[in-house]
Formats: C-alpha cells, sequence, structure tokens
C-alpha cells in the first residue's frame, strides 16, 4: 500500500503530467479530422498510445506486430526509434492492406546509452538509479504506412526530462506498484512514475508514447501523397 506522503507526493507531481493534459493541444483535433472515416490500425500494444487516440475521438483497431528489436543495429538513438516503428508498421501494413498504418516507438537515452524496457525488477531498479538527479531525453518515432508499393513515412520528436533526486525508499515504494515493468526507462510519467519528475522540456504526449504534433504533419505528409 502507498503510504500518504507518496500519495500526496503523486497528486502534487502528477497534476500536470496525465494523458488528459497531455491531449488538450491543437494537434488532437487536427489528427482527430485527418483520420476521421478511414480505417485505422495502431501498430502498438501500449494502452498509453491506446488511450491517447481514444480520448481524441479516433476509431481505429489495435495490433501487436512482433518485432525483433536486436535486428535494429544502429547507435543512433534516433534511427534506432525509426526503424523499430516503420518495421511495426511495415508487419501491420501485411496484414491490413486496406488501412492507414500507425507504428511507434519509444526508447529513453542518458548520454549515449538508450534505455528499453527492464527485463524485471532489478533492471528497473538500476535503471532508475542511473536515471536519478539527471536530465535524459524520451525519443517516439511515428511511421504511417502508405501501402506495399510506397512503404512508410516516419519522423520523431524528443523530450527532455530531468529527475528529482528521489530516496531510495520513494525508489522501492513505485517498484512495488510494478509500473515499471512495461515501460521504457522503466517509468510512466502519466502514472505513479510522476514522482520521480522533477520537470519536461519539450511535449508530454511524446512522452507517453504517441506525439501528436508529429502524427499530425506525418498525416498531412500522408494525405498529399495520395
Amino acid at each position: 500500500m502507498m503510504d500518504q506522503l507518496l500519495l500526496l507526493s503523486m497528486i502534487s507531481f502528477g497534476k500536470m503530467f496525465t494523458i488528459e493534459y497531455a491531449v488538450n493541444k491543437n494537434s488532437a483535433k487536427t489528427v482527430r479530422s485527418k483520420l476521421k472515416g478511414g480505417k485505422v490500425v495502431l501498430a502498438s500494444s501500449s494502452p498509453r498510445r491506446k488511450r491517447i487516440l481514444e480520448l481524441i475521438g479516433v476509431e481505429f483497431k489495435t495490433y501487436n506486430p512482433l518485432v525483433d528489436e536486436s535486428s535494429v543495429f544502429t547507435d543512433n538513438p534516433i534511427e534506432y526509434a525509426r526503424c523499430l516503428a516503420e518495421a511495426k508498421a511495415n508487419e501491420a501494413g501485411i496484414k491490413f492492406s486496406d488501412s492507414l498504418i500507425i507504428g511507434a516507438d519509444t526508447i529513453v537515452v542518458l548520454g549515449s546509452r538508450i534505455l528499453g524496457k527492464p527485463a524485471d525488477a532489478d533492471q528497473a531498479r538500476e535503471m532508475l538509479r542511473n536515471l536519478r538527479d539527471k536530465k535524459h531525453t524520451v525519443i517516439t518515432a511515428i511511421a504511417v504506412y502508405r501501402g506495399s508499393n510506397d512503404g512508410c513515412i516516419s519522423s520523431y520528436e524528443t523530450t527532455d526530462v530531468y529527475f528529482r533526486d528521489f530516496t531510495d525508499e520513494d525508489l522501492e515504494r513505485y517498484l512495488i506498484s510494478e509500473e515499471s515493468l512495461d515501460k521504457a526507462g522503466s517509468y510512466g510519467i502519466q502514472g505513479m512514475g510522476s514522482i520521480l519528475v522533477e520537470k519536461i522540456e519539450g511535449e508530454l504526449d511524446n512522452v507517453i508514447g504517441l506525439p501528436l504534433d508529429c502524427l499530425d504533419k506525418l498525416l498531412a505528409e500522408y494525405n498529399n501523397a495520395r
């Protein structure tokens, strides 16, 4: 059970980091308009990405692509994220050839090190200790599948996240929630992970996993190419 201090901290730090707050932007309306009436598939198993599309009023299906992340060989974090987003969209495009496919991949970068999802609680603990009291960068790449002849178009967005100098006790309380286990960098800013965050510079929806400004620009490019 969370004690009262942790709960108050979560409320205090988390007010500005909710998904509802993140989608309160102009691009939410234009993305909804561009996707209205079409067949849309979100090539992602992320409940956060699904929730963003639901909140802005998009009708869509979800598909969980099986992409081997170890098959991407690059030290460039942006290219790494873009390759994975494109791979997810391409795989879904084979199954849903009559639909617009949205693929996405989010990574956390600390210095030159790419942090994905932790394998277990011990790895999550190590990641979060390394992130403590430092700035890291969240990169989300978005890919839109245009068909077997044209492949994908893709882009990305970055946000700098600054972690607090939280205590080991705070860390262990957070790990007990198990929220860290399915998230890049081992935290969810829109949930209890907000207690770890001091501030961000950039867009919140990018940290959560689906940057709407970036998606809006890609959809405009997609529509212009049709």
